[in-house]
């Protein structure tokens, strides 16, 4: 019983990092999502995203595709880093109910 013991609780510290690991990649990629707006003929990029109860909307410049590509990589890859998050949380508190037993 001990060595199930010790591989849950290695199991918890390897959730944790993941855990801190995705939390830190979040920070640093852009939440929200693109809008397209276009006025007189032309499209501009705005970036919406919530800011406590109002939706935010930040100019983002006269993109050029292949930059408008790249943030909206970077928005999908923060979601799917915050997917990756949730799972980690749930495994987690399934792991701290398994060491509770």
């Amino acid at each position: 019983m001990k060595v199930l013991r010790r591989i849950i609780k290695e199991e918890e510290v390897r959730l944790k990092e993941a855990g801190g690991s995705y939390e830190r990649e979040i920070a640093r990629l852009p939440k929200g999502s693109i809008q397209l707006k276009r006025i007189k003929e032309r499209e501009y990029a705005y970036r919406a995203y919530r800011k406590g109860e109002r939706v935010v909307y930040e100019y983002l410049g006269d993109l050029k595709p292949e930059e408008l590509k790249v943030v909206r990589k970077k928005i999908e890859l923060r979601r799917r880093y915050e997917g990756k998050l949730r799972e980690v949380r749930e495994n987690l508190r399934e792991v701290r109910r398994m060491v509770r037993d």
